[in-house]
C-alpha cells in the first residue's frame, strides 16, 4: 500500500560497507597517532619546565653560598685560611657552552680541600642516601676530577632521575674604589657572574661521569650580583 515505507526500513538496516569501515579505522589511527604526539610532546614541555624552575632555584642558591662566601672568607665554618678556588683553561668540546670553551684566569670553581660542609670530593659522599632512601647530602657541591681537564662544580637537579647540573663563576673587580669590603674602606667591588649548565646524567656505568651529556641540548643559566658594600 505504502512501497516508500519498504524501502526507507531497508535504508535503515542496511549497515557499513567495508570500505567505510576501514576509512574509519585509518581516519581512528591517524587521530590516535596525532594525540600520542601531541601528549610525548607536551610531556617533554612539561619536564623541561619542570627543570628549568628547580634549575632557577638552584642558581639562586648556590649565589647565596657564593656571595656568602666571598662576604666571609674567614669565618668558623670556612677557617681562618679562608676558601681556594679552581681556574678552568680552555679546551672544552664544542658542545659545551662558549664560556667553558674560552675559559680565562677569572673564570673559577670552588676547591674541595678548604671548605667541609660545601664542597666534597668524594662520590661516595655526593651520591649518599640515608636510611630511607633520601639524599644525605644533595646539598653538596660535588669537585670532580675528570680523567682528562679540569675539575669541575657539579650539583644535584634532580637526585631521584639522576640528573645533574656543573656551577661556575667569573668574578670581576668593578671600577673605582668605592666599596667596603672583608671591613675594609676604598676597596674594589666585585661582580660575581654565576653560570649553571643542565641537564646533565649522572652515569655511573660503563664509566663514571657525572656530567654525561645524554639528555639533548644544554641549557645554561646566568645569574649576577655584586659583593661589597657601596661606600657613599
Amino acid at each position: 500500500m505504502y512501497p516508500f515505507l519498504n524501502t526507507w526500513k531497508k535504508a535503515r538496516q542496511r549497515g557499513f560497507t567495508l570500505v567505510e569501515i576501514m576509512v574509519a579505522m585509518v581516519l581512528a589511527g591517524i587521530l590516535a597517532i596525532g594525540m600520542q604526539s601531541f601528549f610525548a610532546m607536551l610531556g617533554e614541555e612539561v619536564q623541561e619546565f619542570t627543570l628549568r624552575q628547580k634549575a632557577v632555584f638552584l642558581l639562586n642558591g648556590e649565589m647565596e653560598k657564593l656571595y656568602f662566601l666571598f662576604q666571609n672568607p674567614t669565618n668558623d665554618v670556612i677557617g681562618a685560611g679562608g676558601f681556594s678556588t679552581q681556574t678552568l683553561d680552555s679546551g672544552y668540546a664544542p658542545t659545551f657552552p662558549a664560556h667553558w670553551r674560552t675559559g680565562g684566569s677569572n673564570h673559577r670553581i670552588l676547591n674541595a680541600t678548604t671548605i667541609a660542609g660545601i664542597v666534597t670530593n668524594a662520590e661516595a659522599t655526593f651520591s649518599q642516601v640515608d636510611a630511607n632512601g633520601q639524599p644525605a647530602n644533595e646539598q653538596l657541591i660535588f669537585f670532580y676530577t675528570p680523567p682528562a681537564g679540569d675539575p669541575r662544580n657539579v650539583i644535584w637537579l634532580d637526585f631521584e632521575k639522576r640528573i645533574t647540573a656543573r656551577v661556575s663563576w667569573v668574578a670581576d673587580e668593578m671600577p673605582g674604589d668605592n666599596c667596603y669590603q672583608n671591613g675594609s674602606a676604598n676597596q674594589n667591588c666585585l661582580l660575581i657572574t654565576l653560570y649553571l649548565d643542565y641537564p646533565f646524567r649522572y652515569q655511573t656505568t660503563p664509566t663514571f661521569n657525572p656530567l654525561e651529556p645524554s639528555m639533548g641540548r644544554i641549557n645554561t643559566l646566568v645569574l649576577r650580583t655584586i659583593v661589597g658594600d657601596w661606600r657613599k
